[in-house]
């Protein structure tokens, strides 16, 4: 996607950060690490890392409200999902071979065809229904947010979606039904719409504040997530565990914000240029990297487990295992982007035919897409 702001390796190592984030979920659910039984402070310390590795699809959607807030409606807009689809296309085909021939999971042409056009190939397919959705509303969401005249307004329509999708899906419910749930989905569009705030006003924070206000937010939310829901403490049982580690949850909304504002506001001018070009590779290919780390992550964590049989052990050999599926994810995407781009040029020109068809069909009075 064309950024419509300026380079910033902040904003690269946010996203690194994130696809960080992500694989290190998948780590824990590979792993079995829900299941480990920690208990004292083990099981508070792993809750922090769980709470603060669900940081990362909020973090990816801020970013894209970051970088997309001034995109327009158009049908040139609409040819830009042209390209995620292809990635999905290209993951799921070699996920679903990975699936049938080294797993050992007996499929038929039909089965891997009816998984990818349900987005089934891979466990992660899910996460293209939420963004490829959320790129289709964006002209939309634009239309909303920049057409709000004033800054205090914009902080309104942010808490406003915030009380009525993350407030009530919180601690809060544990004690009181709050029957609130009915528009808890729309986080996403909370997210997005915090991202443009901070790329339009670029509210500017020392960085040791932004970061003492996260760990502050990390710690308080931690220890009500063990003392409620850890098996050895004394107040276990007392509130059903229905909103831990969820992306739409009260902690998620604050928590992410702060994450972002801590990251954005690090002084990085004088960082090696070297990690600046490196950062700003891996964010370039960090969206066929969270589909690709669908096979790495198996391959590893398959491997992991045979060797670690005793799950509380699996963890001590995070920092080993985790980079090599991330590093593992990124190569694929490197290469598998080269592919979609060859299979793009003879797709693209059909594809602009056909939405330009549609785009003047359905909208005769707006400007074509060919101009």
């Amino acid at each position: 996607m064309a950024n419509t702001t300026k380079r910033s390796m902040n904003m690269d190592i946010l996203r690194c950060l994130a696809l960080f984030f992500v694989l290190a979920i998948h780590f824990c659910t590979h792993c079995n690490i829900y299941n480990a039984g920690y208990t004292g402070f083990a099981a508070f310390f792993t809750d922090m890392l769980r709470n603060s590795y669900t940081l990362c699809l909020g973090l990816f959607i801020m970013l894209t409200g970051y970088f997309q807030y001034k995109k327009t409606l158009s049908g040139q807009y609409y040819l830009g999902i042209l390209k995620l689809y292809e990635m999905y296309v290209l993951c799921s085909v070699l996920n679903l071979l990975y699936t049938r021939f080294y797993v050992g999971q007996p499929m038929s042409l039909r089965d891997m065809a009816s998984a990818i056009v349900n987005y089934g190939a891979s466990e992660y397919s899910w996460y293209i229904l939420l963004y490829n959705g959320l790129f289709l509303f964006i002209p939309f969401l634009n239309l909303s947010y920049n057409n709000i005249s004033c800054r205090g307004h914009k902080r309104v329509l942010i808490l406003t979606i915030f009380f009525i999708s993350a407030l009530p899906f919180s601690f809060l419910n544990a004690f009181v039904n709050l029957n609130s749930y009915w528009w808890q989905r729309i986080w996403p569009i909370m997210f997005y719409f915090i991202g443009a705030y901070f790329a339009e006003y670029k509210p500017r924070v020392k960085a040791w504040k932004a970061a003492f206000a996260f760990f502050a937010a990390l710690i308080v939310f931690s220890a009500y997530n063990y003392f409620l829901y850890s098996a050895d403490s004394p107040l276990y049982g007392i509130a059903p565990a229905n909103y831990r580690f969820t992306y739409e949850s009260l902690q998620n909304a604050v928590m992410t914000p702060l994450f972002f504002l801590w990251i954005m506001n690090i002084n990085m001018e004088n960082w090696p240029e070297k990690l600046g070009k490196l950062a700003a590779t891996v964010s370039k290919y960090s969206y066929g990297a969270f589909l690709f780390s669908s096979i790495t992550d198996s391959f590893v964590y398959i491997w992991l487990c045979r060797f670690v049989p005793e799950i509380q052990m699996r963890y001590l050999f995070f920092p080993l295992v985790l980079p090599v599926s991330y590093v593992a994810a990124v190569l694929l995407s490197v290469a598998g982007d080269r592919v979609v781009k060859l299979a793009d040029r003879l797709i693209r020109p059909l594809a602009k035919a056909l939405v330009g068809w549609l785009y003047r069909l359905c909208a005769p009075d707006a400007p074509d897409i060919a101009k």
